[in-house]
């Protein structure tokens, strides 16, 4: 049930976002990490770049996970850690 949406950035070549962002993580909640991107023009129309899940629960505690998932072709990739 959290959500966050990143800053829109202007149409640029090569986007990059560098945020953080802190989700909580419940012991009872079982629910996988969605992460996806999408490319809005405009104030109403969005286009899903691509989406992965990640298993949170099979992560070790305090430790940090690269990731690394390209998306829809041509699209870019994209890059984060847990």
């Amino acid at each position: 049930d959290q959500k966050y949406k990143s800053k829109n950035l202007c149409i640029q070549a090569n986007p990059q976002w560098r945020e953080q962002f802190d989700f909580n993580q419940y012991e009872d909640n079982h629910e996988q990490l969605q992460v996806e991107v999408c490319s809005k023009r405009g104030r109403k129309s969005e286009e899903s770049w691509g989406m992965l899940k990640v298993d949170v629960l099979g992560l070790a505690h305090n430790e940090r996970q690269f990731y690394t998932h390209v998306l829809n072709p041509g699209k870019g990739r994209l890059v984060f850690l847990i």
